[in-house]
Order: C-alpha cells, then structure tokens, then sequence
C-alpha cells in the first residue's frame, strides 16, 4: 500500500505538557510512521467547557504512513490509552488527544471516524499550528486553503505559539 500524508493534532492539559506531547509524538512514529512536518507548540484556552481548566498544549503533525484511516484510528486510540488517556465526557481534561485532522484530500465519513475533522474550521487552536505546516493545503469539503480558513475563524480564543522548553 502507497504511504499516505496525514494530519494529526495532538493536544493535553494535564501533567508535563511538553514531555506528553513529545512521548505521543515519538509513539506515533514507532505505531504510524515517519515524520514529515511539525509545527511549533502553541498554547489555547479550554475550548467548548463551562469548567475550570487548564490551558491546553497543542501541536500539529504531518506524517507518511501506509496504514488505512481506520487502522490509523486503531493505533491512535492504542497510544492514548496507553499514555493514560480516560474517555468519560467530552472536552474533558486529558493528558494526550490525537485527532486526525486530514487524510490527504480524503472525505471519510464513518462511525466513529470523520475525516477532515468536523470542527477543525471552527477551532483557532486546530487552525493555527496547522497552517503553520500545511497553509496551501485545500481543505477538502470547504475548498478553501487552511491559511484561508483560519482568517475567516470566528473563534476569538488565542493560539499563541510557545517556546519550547
């Protein structure tokens, strides 16, 4: 099977931030395959949550792998738990998420997996590092370039790029 681009964002708002994103992301290299591009880490408000929590580290990634979306999925889910994820209610406070943002210029629409992912237009802290590695990409149901939808974001929460530590 031919490798595929993908798109991931990882984001966690628990424990050594830095250190958790780094261990998902060598994870995602022994489990997925090699990467290709990474953004820098920015930091985000909690997004969509009434309760107090702290902000979120996120960073986007492109890899190549030769794995199908739903295997991908597998493999994912297999790296969150093992990094201690617990899936009780949503957007609640996590020590890794790995969302699949894109798979090439695929519209994957499955239960449990929807690819690009549904709110990545919505979302500033999604937009941003992803548009930092992948500004020309054209989002494959709006049709628009990723730094083009990022400019028409109404989410009015900040991503701000981090140094790493």
């Amino acid at each position: 099977m031919k490798s595929k681009k993908v798109y991931l964002l990882l984001g966690t708002n628990l424990g050594n931030k830095t250190k958790n994103l780094k261990t998902a992301i060598e994870n995602l290299k022994k489990q997925l395959g090699p990467i290709v591009k990474s953004s820098h880490m920015y930091v985000s408000p909690p997004w969509g949550v009434s309760e107090i929590q702290e902000d979120y580290y996120n960073i986007a990634i492109c890899l190549t792998t030769n794995k199908n979306p739903n295997q991908a999925l597998e493999r994912i889910q297999f790296i969150e738990k093992s990094m201690g994820r617990v899936r009780n209610k949503p957007n609640e406070s996590r020590i890794i998420d790995i969302d699949i943002l894109l798979w090439e210029s695929k519209i994957i629409q499955e239960k449990g997996l929807e690819v690009p992912h549904p709110r990545l237009q919505l979302r500033k802290f999604a937009l941003q590092p992803l548009a930092e590695i992948a500004p020309e990409i054209i989002h494959p149901v709006y049709k628009l370039r990723i730094e083009e939808l990022l400019s028409k974001c109404e989410d009015q929460s900040e991503a701000r790029r981090i140094n790493e530590e």
